[in-house]
Parts: structure tokens; C-alpha cells; sequence
């Protein structure tokens, strides 16, 4: 409409993010060099973030534009997907068909793919814009994706683009691997009041402007005033104040008409005045709570007695006070975030049972943040101890060594080792734990401690952990479990095979039982019959691993065998089908 009027080529101060009309300041030249940085060098994650408006877009765009021949990106602009629909779309921008809508299938044949570009010399490039929308599920996906790669480098470069709610979002407990995993990371801020006057003459020098429309330096200092720097707010400021004063037939924006853009802009900008005034003290119209309420008495109690009173009678006043608002032992029940519940068993040795706790809070559906396990008074080497000696007994293994001597995964592997037993050692999630469905010593945290203790059952949505003989077995929620698992497992079973690893070209029996038990979990095609191990057993492979949590190679090795040793049959302890009533027999037997 006026750009004819002020000699522009174009409008300078269009909200779409054009990479023409990027103007690097400082911390956009910063956060550039970042994504170049890991784009160059596929250190798997990058992630940048920012405002509402800061640029971040715009600067991935350019940065695509910028890109080499070689290097193939999938861009995703709306990330409100579930994991097959995320997956079908990345296929989809690498111009790839899907062929199914089954997730494991879809991440085979994204991981076909990604081999062909890798073997061919093509790096892929994964951006997803607004990763802020991306549920824990669906980033949980993500960094699967992140496990596809060869023994040398990453099949897969993930870039992350969104607001300051991603950075809160991957701070969650069942996402500090992913977390973890992002090796290059920056933090947009908005622009300071000289480079919002800078970053306002390039984009008018950009859209063919110079000397042609003049912005005022009070002009200037009310648009960064009202906008805090932020180019999206600048550009709806500045292309307002161009068309006010293309209908005052003026070429020299002042403050006067800035301050009429910012009144017609008013709903969607910063308000300064507000953001200054001191803050009002709101009364809540409620009650006072009752914890507030009876400290007040206790205070007044303790002022009026503290002269009179015998020293140990205030210390039963104090007592009192204690078990009256935070609960018997000064534990303040209603803190608790998740529920643990005593269980009631057949009867074998009752009295070792009835030390569990049982406290039911309400509203603790959803994700949990802590579960206070410092209620159980459980001695850290007592539970590890009394752990590790129940998964003995659940496997049927005699106690051939007294205990382990230590608590580092070294040491508790060698423990089971000397006592008949494989072990292995993972960083599972939850689901992926479950997954396995075997009795495990897992770690979990509680105040700052660690803990070691035995996953025992699964039921529903529900687990049992043991801790030792005094406090018995405790149920929880599955997402309590979440919440303080410190996604380190140690999983003890009996590895009867003889060979160390199978892959495609591998020939007799072993093939041939490998494939039943690949049948039997439902990864691999019943009329797969023969002793090859041909590519459609490695996609199997695959699929299983990827399902377990386990390093995608396609090679059936030791962690394989233990994945699908739930399917071997015999007397193989496992979560679902394991009675409870048989975990305690032999607590009771220890």
C-alpha cells in the first residue's frame, strides 16, 4: 500500500521470516555459529531457544539456505504431533514414502534410509520449529532417534527451535537423557535500544529505503520502549507508523506518530508503565490455612508460656505442636506427591509385612515429582544388600558369596557373576525397563540419596519395589516410579547360549532359536523358518532393540538374548506373571 509512496521495493517490516532480511546482531551471530556449528560437525543435538519473536525462525532458515549440497534437511513447522504422525512427516520431507503406519516399521525405514544417505555421503538434518509443543512422549521419540547411527558418527542431526518453555520442559525428571544429549544449545534475548535502531535502518536499506524514510532517534527510543527489543513487535510497530504516516503524506516517522501506532497496537505490547509500578499486595479472600493458624497460636502460646513453663514441658508444647500439623515423627504427610500403599498378602510371616506405609493422598494423577522414600527409614546398604540376595532366590540360585562389596554396578555385576548369574547393566527408562518385564535392582533417589532396591511386580498401572525385610514390599504408581528412578538398571538372568553374537550371514541352531523367540514377542514373520540369518531377522533385531531402549545395530548379542528371554520359557522369574505371594516366601526365607 505505501510502499510506493516512501520509493521501497517492498514492505521492510513483513512478519513472515524472510532470510533476506536476517540482521545479525550480536547474539543472533551467536546463535548462527551454533547451529552451523552442529550442523557441521553431527553432535547430534542442537537446540536454540528464545522469545516469542526474538528471530529464531528466521535465523534457521537462513541457516538452511546456507547449507551444502550434500546435506538433506526435513524441516517440521507443527510439532503438535504423535510419534507415527512425527515420523511419517520427517519421511515425508525427505521425500521418502511411508509404507506403513506402525511406529516400529516407520523408524525401520527411516533408519533404512538414513544408511543409504550415509553410505552415499549425505548428512540428514532433522529441525523442528516450536519444539515447546513436542509432548514428553514425543521428545522421548526424538532422542531414539538420536540412538540410529553407525560405529562412527550419527545417522541423524536433530536441531530443536523453540520458546523458554522447552528449556522448563526437557528439565523434567523422565527427560534428563535427552536433556543430556543436547551438546550445543543457545538462548536468544531480544535486541538492546542501539541495535533496535540498527537492526530498523537495515531492514528499510534491505527493502530499498535509505535516505528515503527517516525514523526519528525519540521515535526510535519509544519503539524499543514498547516493543523491549523484540524484532516481531518491532516490525508491527514499524510498518503501523509507515502507514500512518503514508496517510499524513510524511516521510519522517517521530514519536508522535509512533505513539499513535503503539496506542492502535496497544493489546499486543509490552506496557511499560505497568511492568514498573510497584507491584500490588493482594489480600487472599480465604481463611487462613490451618497450618498458618496454628503457628500463629503456637507463637502466641510459646511468648505467653516461654516464661513460665519448666524446659521440658516446652519441649512436649513443641512435640504436640509438631504432631499436630506435620504428622507423627515431623513428617508433613500432605507434602507427599505420590501414593504408596501397603499391600495385603496371603498369609506367610504377617508381622513382616505390616511396616509399610500406608498413606493415600489424593490428586496424585498425572506425572508425580517426587516420592519421599526417606519415610521408610530404609538404610541405603541394608536395601542393596537384602536386594540383590532376594533376585538370587527369585532365580533360584543358591548363595554361593555373602554380599556385594560395594554398591557401584561393577561391583554388584561381579556379585551376581560369582553367585551363577549374568548381569547386565543399562540406562533404561521406565517403559523400556517394563519392557523387558525381568526382576531387576534398579536406583532410585530420595532426598538426595541414592538407593538401590528390587523391582519385583507390575500390574496395571502400578510397581513393586522391595527395599529389605523390615519394610517389605510397596506398591506405586508407574509415573511415581518415574519420578525417582535414576534410569540405571542391573538386570541378573541365566544365559544359557553358548555364542557371543549373531548377525546377517550367521548359519545353525542358534538362528533358528533365536527366530522362534523373535516369533513368539511378535517382531519377526512366523514362515521365517531357516537357520540364515538373513536381513528381515536383522530388521527383527532391530525392531526389538529400538522397542527395549537397547544400541540399534541389528546384531542379536548378549543384551538381545536378554531381551527375549522372557520368550525361552522354563523358570524364568518375570514381572507380570510373578506371584507376590512367592516374593514373600523368600523374603521370609531370608
Amino acid at each position: 500500500m505505501y510502499e510506493k509512496f516512501y520509493g521501497l521495493k517492498e514492505k521492510p517490516f513483513n512478519l513472515t521470516p524472510d532470510p533476506k532480511f536476517l540482521f545479525l546482531s550480536e547474539k543472533h551471530k551467536d546463535a548462527f555459529a551454533h547451529l552451523l556449528y552442529g550442523v557441521k560437525n553431527r553432535v547430534g543435538f542442537v537446540m536454540v531457544t528464545g522469545e516469542i519473536g526474538t528471530g529464531k525462525t528466521t535465523i534457521c532458515r537462513a541457516l538452511l539456505s546456507q547449507l551444502d549440497p550434500d546435506i538433506e534437511v526435513a524441516f517440521i513447522f507443527n510439532p503438535t504431533l504423535n510419534p507415527v504422525e512425527l515420523l511419517r512427516r520427517i519421511l515425508i520431507e525427505f521425500k521418502e514414502q511411508p509404507t506403513s503406519d506402525n511406529l516400529l516399521e516407520l523408524t525401520d525405514q527411516l533408519n533404512d534410509f538414513l544408511l543409504r544417505k550415509s553410505v552415499s555421503g549425505k548428512n540428514c538434518v532433522l529441525v523442528i520449529d516450536e519444539a515447546q509443543n513436542l509432548t514428553p512422549q514425543v521428545l522421548e521419540q526424538i532422542r531414539l532417534l538420536s540412538n540410529l547411527e553407525t560405529d562412527k558418527e550419527k545417522l541423524l542431526q536433530i536441531v530443536l527451535i523453540g520458546q523458554p518453555e522447552l528449556q522448563d520442559r526437557l528439565k523434567l525428571y523422565e527427560l534428563r537423557q535427552l536433556n543430556q544429549r543436547i551438546t550445543a544449545r543457545y538462548h536468544l534475548l531480544p535486541l538492546n535500544e542501539e541495535e533496535t535502531s540498527q537492526y530498523i535502518a537495515y531492514r528499510l536499506y534491505v527493502a530499498g529505503g535509505k535516505n528515503k524514510v527517516v525514523f526519528t532517534p525519540k521515535a526510535i527510543k519509544l519503539i524499543y520502549k514498547w516493543s523491549k527489543g523484540v524484532p516481531r513487535l518491532i516490525n508491527s510497530i514499524s510498518d503501523r507508523c509507515l502507514l500512518i504516516g503514508f496517510t499524513q503524506e510524511t516521510k519522517e516517522i517521530d514519536h508522535k506518530i509512533v505513539g499513535r501506532a503503539v496506542r492502535e497496537l496497544s493489546d499486543q505490547l509490552y506496557h511499560p508503565e505497568e511492568q514498573k509500578a510497584k507491584p500490588e499486595i493482594v489480600v487472599p479472600q480465604r481463611r487462613f490455612s490451618l497450618v498458618s493458624l496454628a503457628f500463629g497460636v503456637f507463637l502466641l502460646l510459646l511468648a505467653v508460656n516461654l516464661w513460665f513453663l519448666p524446659l521440658d514441658e516446652l519441649a512436649r508444647e513443641l512435640r504436640k505442636f509438631n504432631e499436630t500439623v506435620l504428622g507423627e515423627g515431623g513428617l508433613r504427610r500432605v507434602s507427599l506427591q505420590a501414593e504408596a500403599k501397603s499391600r495385603e498378602y496371603p498369609s506367610v510371616d504377617e508381622d513382616r509385612f505390616d511396616r509399610n506405609l500406608d498413606t493415600n493422598v489424593s490428586g496424585n494423577e498425572g506425572y508425580q515429582a517426587e516420592f519421599d522414600i526417606g519415610l521408610f527409614r530404609v538404610d541405603s546398604n541394608v536395601s542393596m544388600r537384602e536386594s540383590a540376595l532376594l533376585l538370587l532366590r527369585l532365580w533360584k540360585m543358591a548363595l554361593v558369596n555373602d554380599e556385594p562389596s560395594g554398591d557401584t554396578p561393577t561391583e554388584l555385576v561381579k556379585f551376581f557373576n560369582e553367585n551363577g548369574l549374568s548381569a547386565e547393566v543399562l540406562q533404561p527408562t521406565v517403559a523400556h525397563l517394563l519392557s523387558l518385564n525381568l526382576p531387576s535392582l534398579v536406583q532410585i533417589r530420595s532426598k538426595g540419596d541414592k538407593i538401590w532396591c528390587a523391582l519385583v511386580h507390575k500390574k496395571d498401572s502400578t510397581v513393586v519395589l522391595y527395599f529389605d525385610s523390615n519394610n517389605s514390599c510397596v506398591e506405586i504408581p508407574i509415573d511415581s516410579l518415574r519420578a525417582i528412578f535414576e534410569n540405571i538398571a542391573i538386570i541378573p538372568w541365566k544365559d544359557e547360549s553358548s555364542h557371543k553374537s549373531l548377525s546377517i550371514g550367521s548359519r545353525g541352531e542358534d538362528v533358528k532359536r533365536l527366530k522362534n523367540l523373535l516369533q513368539k514377542g511378535g517382531w519377526l514373520s512366523s514362515d521365517n523358518t531357516t537357520d540364515f540369518y538373513d536381513e528381515e531377522t536383522a530388521r527383527a533385531v532391530r525392531k526389538l532393540q529400538l522397542e527395549m531402549g537397547l544400541f540399534v545395530d541389528g546384531v542379536a548379542g548378549k543384551q538381545v538374548r536378554l531381551a527375549l528371554k522372557r520368550w525361552a520359557g522354563g523358570n524364568v522369574p518375570t514381572l507380570d506373571k510373578f506371584n507376590l505371594s512367592e516374593v514373600k516366601y523368600e523374603v521370609s526365607k531370608q
